[in-house]
């Protein structure tokens, strides 16, 4: 009985020994910089502390000029990402600095608003 309950631990602490070694971890990003080394600097301080990026490239339009960074391995201004849930904050961006997002705020699909009818309103505004 003995001999079955010690095999009995000892698979099991196999197992857990084996899930925590295979368990998935956070991406950390790499020490690798290219592009401008002050807006690396820049970025990587903002990123003190946050995990889950394997890379990142960054870009800064200052008086006209831009400038850009990768950080992570391989990681240029040329670089593809996926686009993702990007769009969502990019959108809001777009709605807080349109001239007339105060009105859509306060109006409601029951109103007639629409995100098509807003998007035509915007694009020809700002053409």
């Amino acid at each position: 009985m003995r001999r079955k309950a010690a095999a009995l631990a000892l698979v099991a602490a196999l197992v857990v020994a084996g899930a925590v070694a295979l368990a998935p971890r956070a991406p950390k990003l790499g020490s690798e910089v290219s592009g401008d080394g002050r807006l690396a600097a820049d970025a990587s301080a903002a990123l003190e502390g946050q995990q889950g990026m394997r890379a990142l490239a960054v870009a800064r339009v200052e008086r006209g000029r831009v400038t850009t960074a990768g950080l992570g391995r391989g990681v240029d201004a040329r670089t593809r990402f996926e686009l993702g849930s990007v769009t969502k904050p990019l959108t809001g961006m777009l709605l807080s600095e349109w001239p007339g997002a105060e009105k859509c705020a306060s109006t409601s699909r029951s109103a007639g608003w629409s995100v098509a009818g807003w998007r035509a309103r915007m694009w020809r505004q700002h053409r």
